[in-house]
């Protein structure tokens, strides 16, 4: 098991730093998803909306989705 954590660490480290450009777009779009969330929770109590769980999955379907993910957020959380 150890071999396959080494393994997949060199082939993220190698994906990472041969496609920087990329790289970095997706990680900037899970921040920008991570500061809606924020943004949306804060301003959620005070429109009687349900909160959303704030985690690396949820900044990350907000973030790369954009306004699709975002909306689907929301909409899970009045379902669930």
């Amino acid at each position: 098991m150890d071999y396959l954590f080494i393994l997949l660490g060199i082939t993220l480290c190698a994906l990472f730093f041969l496609n920087m450009k990329s790289a970095a777009n997706i990680l900037c779009r899970i921040v920008g998803g991570f500061l809606f969330l924020i943004i949306y929770n804060t301003i959620a109590p005070m429109l009687s909306f349900p909160a959303v769980g704030i985690n690396l999955v949820t900044a990350s379907l907000c973030g790369i989705l954009e306004i699709p993910g975002a909306i689907l957020l929301i909409a899970l959380t009045f379902l669930f």
